[in-house]
């Protein structure tokens, strides 16, 4: 009887603890998320790889721990059942079982699966490389039950969205992850492609410019006047034709120049539409080495938008050493 006993104790132990370790490691892998599991990749963290392959195809992993977690389920108080019904008969297989379920909900369920939720990253990396294995070793099954779960699927479940991130930065935030300006400045970069050149032009009747008959000496003077460092070169109809930078003309002085035309000095201009949003703006920026657009609309030239009334949309508000408060427009 002394050994009957420790059968059922054994029996029982190997079977709490069995599928308290399939509920650890099933609440690990679906609770950690793809962008944690790239993010491990990344630090070269060992198992991460193989965990993005599982969270990549997630449905071959989900079957393979349902299927060892019901056979545990199913496995275990048959076999407690029966020795405890040889043991004490079958008069005590409600008390056995009472017990049984009492230590499965609390022993492998609420514990296990809390734990594997709070440490999810260091569990899931942990058991992905044997997980992925599994998967592979039961192909089949895992092929049958892709296949039927398949076709019971409609649409597509989208992640990584806008709304998705915007939310993430949020909760980082009241975590005390993300700093106060890091949040704003992620927000304001998602709200880029909802700001158009038109929002954020200076209309040119507020907008310094030089004519295109002026000399040098001329020109240095408006340079003086109004403090900007880019100005647009109109032609007598008033159309901008070119664009001229205040350092070129005090290079051009300093050589002696002063007397003769800004035909050498002016370079060609870039226009953009009223309607390109801001971020294309940015990369259209870069792409061509300028901090100025015009700003046309139906072929007119309407107004001027600069690298920094894109990077304020970002950043905020920008001043520099000239600024005194009042509204000056970009140059």
């Amino acid at each position: 009887m002394a050994i009957s006993m420790v059968e059922l104790l054994v029996t029982a132990g190997v079977f709490v603890l069995a599928s308290g370790l399939m509920a650890l490691i099933e609440a690990a892998v679906l609770s950690v998320t793809q962008v944690e599991a790239e993010t491990m990749v990344q630090r070269g963290l060992r198992g991460a790889r193989q965990l993005l392959q599982i969270k990549s195809r997630l449905t071959s992993a989900v079957v393979v721990m349902v299927v060892f977690t019901n056979v545990i389920n199913i496995l275990g108080p048959v076999l407690v059942g029966a020795i405890a019904v040889e043991l004490f008969g079958s008069t005590v297989l409600g008390v056995i079982t009472a017990i049984l379920t009492f230590a499965t909900i609390v022993f492998s369920e609420i514990i296990p699966k809390s734990l594997g939720t709070h440490y999810a990253t260091r569990i899931s990396r942990l058991v992905a490389p044997g997980l992925r294995v599994l998967t592979m070793v039961f192909l089949p099954i895992v092929w049958l039950f892709e296949r039927l779960t398949g076709a019971l699927k409609k649409g597509e479940r989208r992640m990584g969205t806008e709304d998705q991130i915007r939310s993430l930065v949020r909760l980082g935030h009241s975590a005390g992850y993300i700093e106060t300006d890091e949040t704003q400045m992620v927000q304001r970069v998602f709200g880029l492609n909802d700001r158009t050149a038109g929002d954020l032009m200076t209309r040119m009747d507020h907008v310094a410019v030089i004519r295109s008959g002026s000399t040098v000496e001329d020109a240095i003077a408006v340079v003086i006047d109004a403090g900007f460092s880019r100005f647009p070169v109109i032609s007598p109809t008033g159309s901008v034709i070119g664009l001229l930078l205040s350092r070129d003309l005090l290079s051009a002085s300093k050589l002696g120049g002063g007397e003769s035309t800004l035909a050498q000095l002016v370079r060609p201009p870039l226009f953009v539409d009223v309607s390109v949003r801001a971020d294309d703006l940015l990369v259209l920026f870069r792409a061509k080495k300028s901090h100025m657009a015009f700003v046309q609309e139906r072929g007119r030239d309407v107004g001027i938008v600069t690298l920094e009334d894109v990077l304020e949309e970002i950043v905020g508000e920008i001043h520099d050493e000239k600024d005194d408060g009042r509204a000056t427009p970009p140059g």
